[in-house]
Parts: C-alpha cells; sequence; structure tokens
C-alpha cells in the first residue's frame, strides 16, 4: 500500500481512529504496531503522514503529522465518461483508470451498452471500493470520485473544460465531416479540466454523436487501430496524461528541405 486513503479532511496534531477494513489491512497485513508511520491522502487531496500511537484490539489510534498538496496540481482534473462493458470488465477498468490518473468515472449507458440501468445499479458500490483500493495500492493524487450510471443524453461538459468524444474515422450518415485538433492542438494550453466521452463495442450511433457534439464536446479521434471500448479509454487517458507531462519538452516539427 503506497498511501492510506481517508473520507474526511485532516488536520496537523488531529487524532484519528482507524478501524474496520483499514485496522485490519494495517495491522494484520502490514503488521504495523504503534510507533509506525502511514502515507494518508485526505479528501481535499492533502499529503499527511499518520504517526500510529495506540492499539486498542479494534482500532487504531493516530495522530497527523506534516502534510504536503499533491504534487500534480497543475495536471487538470480528468473525468471519463465510459460506456459500460458487460460482465466484469467494468471492475478491472476501474482499477486501471486510477492508476492512469482518472478523477471520476462516469458510467454511461448508450443504445448500443449491453448492460441496463436495472442490472448495474448494485454495482457502484463494488466499482467505489476498487478504486479506493486502488488510490491506496497506487499512490493516485487524489480520490477518485463514481458517480451513480446515468443514460448518455443526459451528461453535459463540466464546465470550462476540454470536453472531447472518442469517435471512428467514419464521418456519420448525413456525410459532413468532423471538424477536429489533433490532441497536441487541444492540448495547446493545459485546461483546469479534461473530459473524455468513450462509447461502447460498436461505437456511438450517428444521433447519439450529433447530440454529444451539438453540447459541446469536440471529436478526438486516435488512429484507425481497432480498440476495445475500455482499451479506447485507457489510451485516450494515457495520451493526456502523457502530453501534459511532457509538454515542456515539445519540439516544433522540423521543416523538410
Amino acid at each position: 500500500m503506497r498511501q492510506l486513503l481517508l473520507s474526511r479532511p485532516l488536520h496537523a496534531g488531529q487524532h484519528v481512529e482507524l478501524d474496520g477494513d483499514d485496522y485490519h489491512y494495517l495491522r494484520h497485513v502490514l503488521r504495523l504496531r504503534p510507533g509506525s508511520r502511514v502515507p494518508a491522502l485526505d479528501a481535499r487531496g492533502f499529503r499527511w503522514e499518520l504517526e500510529l500511537l495506540e492499539d486498542n484490539g479494534s482500532r487504531l489510534v493516530a495522530r497527523v503529522c506534516s502534510s504536503a498538496r499533491h504534487g500534480e496540481a497543475a495536471f487538470p482534473r480528468l473525468t471519463l465518461y465510459q460506456a459500460i462493458p458487460k460482465g466484469s470488465r467494468f471492475d478491472d477498468l476501474v482499477r486501471q483508470l486510477v492508476q492512469f490518473g482518472v478523477d471520476r468515472i462516469c458510467p454511461v449507458f448508450s443504445e448500443r451498452t449491453v448492460s441496463r440501468p436495472d442490472r448495474e445499479g448494485g454495482r457502484v458500490d463494488r466499482w467505489r471500493r476498487v478504486a479506493r483500493e486502488a488510490v491506496q495500492q497506487s499512490g493516485a493524487a487524489r480520490p477518485v470520485e463514481i458517480v451513480l450510471p446515468q443514460p448518455l443524453a443526459g451528461i453535459h461538459p463540466t464546465d470550462g473544460a476540454l470536453a472531447l468524444v472518442l469517435h471512428t474515422d467514419g464521418a456519420p450518415s448525413d456525410g459532413a465531416p468532423l471538424a477536429q485538433s489533433t490532441l497536441h492542438g487541444y492540448l495547446g494550453e493545459v485546461p483546469e479540466e479534461v473530459d473524455l466521452v468513450v462509447g461502447p463495442e460498436g461505437g456511438f450511433t450517428d444521433s447519439e454523436l450529433t447530440g454529444l457534439l451539438g453540447k459541446g464536446f469536440r471529436p478526438l479521434w486516435l488512429g484507425p487501430q481497432v480498440l476495445r471500448s475500455e482499451s479506447a479509454a485507457l489510451f485516450a487517458a494515457a495520451a493526456v496524461r502523457i502530453l501534459v507531462l511532457e509538454r515542456a519538452h515539445w519540439q516544433p516539427r522540423s521543416e523538410h528541405r
């Protein structure tokens, strides 16, 4: 475990009690004892160090020590609207998306998704547990939010966000080409928020794509390779992350002579 994820804000000098799964993991898996120190991430994205003071058999008492803001404050908050894949594939995808730096995961139902709302409502708690474990194991810079599944038609770009929808290279059936920039072009200035929308196997229908573009989402094509829905989500998240992290080292294209 790289860090302990706590769902509340912390303050220097505060005493906190760690029980339940946190107690079991710290005491019986990591075998930590009073005197040990544990890195923690609070609900505001602050990193802290906790000093374990007391073990009463079912909970640990810890003192909150030094803190520092996470090291990725300049990195945009990344929201992923993901069409829910069938089966248990979304569990693994949530775990990987946390490692790839996604901050907010929004499961959506589209016309071509196999999963239906009456089947997925009970899985949200499990997805949140998976995300929490991934934050702790990966050392993610911020807590990850997973919202309740919703219809694709109900989503809207975050205010001020660079909002992108992934699509295949074909034009809609009306034949109108999609006016788009490259991902480098979209990230010429680093935004505070990036929204990504990824469709199901088979992609979005023409009407869905037209509706998203009409709301302010902008088209993004990542190449001719055929990707599974969850692979496309990871591909896009990783591409945004790498381009932002390495933006200072971009070099202009040299002219051909």
